[in-house]
């Protein structure tokens, strides 16, 4: 009996359907996409939210599609839930997540530079904004970084990297379809026209925390770099 490419048993070490797995990936992508397209339309009429309600619902809305996303692909394509996203941790991991984390914000900071502060929303804002604001750090720094790591190299980047193979061609190609994924995600909001201050950061943090997951076989790596990416830039607006 025959069987289509990706989708039959033993596959691969962490995915022994990665067909199966790259689908459910797709369709989450897809959903979470959507709605990031039409949250503000729907959430419109309603009222107005307390600044910490809609930020909390809007982050719900982008990121709750692919972390669900992730684990029925995990759960599907098998074996291992765990194994099968990578999720494991090893000390090198820290230094060489800081390690690409310092050249991205290197290079984001040289080409352009974070502008803004955060300081004057805590300053004058009332609570319902400081709670806002506090909520949008804590998932900026720590909730979005998890979820995105654990779909877009843990779900999407490993399970194209399985059905294609892991060559150097398959890694090449897992890596940038994960990239590409996740900067359109970032691009979405701004409609039409995205700044370069908007495409550069996930472009960079895409390829750095996906050669680190084919080079590891972990997405604890990746995720480091992306933890501290993140912190960094609310430090910087910070000061």
């Amino acid at each position: 009996m025959t069987t289509t490419p990706g989708f039959g048993s033993g596959s691969s070490s962490f995915y022994r359907r990665p067909g199966v797995a790259l689908a459910v990936a797709a369709i989450s992508l897809a959903g979470s996409a959507v709605l990031t397209l039409t949250g503000p339309q729907v959430r419109g009429p309603v009222g107005e939210w307390p600044a910490w309600l809609g930020i909390a619902v809007d982050y719900l809305v982008t990121l709750g599609p692919l972390l669900a996303g992730a684990l029925v692909a995990a759960r599907l394509g098998g074996p291992a839930l765990a194994r099968a996203l990578g999720i494991r941790f090893a000390p090198i991991d820290l230094l060489l997540g800081a390690l690409v984390a310092i050249i991205v914000r290197a290079v984001v900071e040289v080409m352009t530079p974070t502008t803004g502060s955060l300081i004057p929303p805590f300053a004058d804002a009332d609570a319902d904004r400081l709670a806002g604001t506090a909520l949008a750090v804590i998932a900026a720094v720590l909730f979005a970084p998890v979820v995105e790591e654990v779909f877009f190299r843990g779900a999407l980047q490993r399970a194209l990297q399985a059905l294609v193979g892991p060559g150097g061609v398959g890694a090449t190609l897992a890596i940038a379809v994960s990239t590409a994924g996740f900067t359109l995600m970032h691009a979405l909001p701004y409609g039409a026209t995205v700044p370069v201050a908007a495409l550069l950061p996930p472009i960079l943090i895409g390829v750095g925390a996906g050669v680190l997951t084919v080079v590891t076989g972990r997405i604890s790596a990746g995720l480091v770099t992306h933890v501290l990416f993140n912190l960094t830039g609310v430090v910087l607006l910070l000061v």
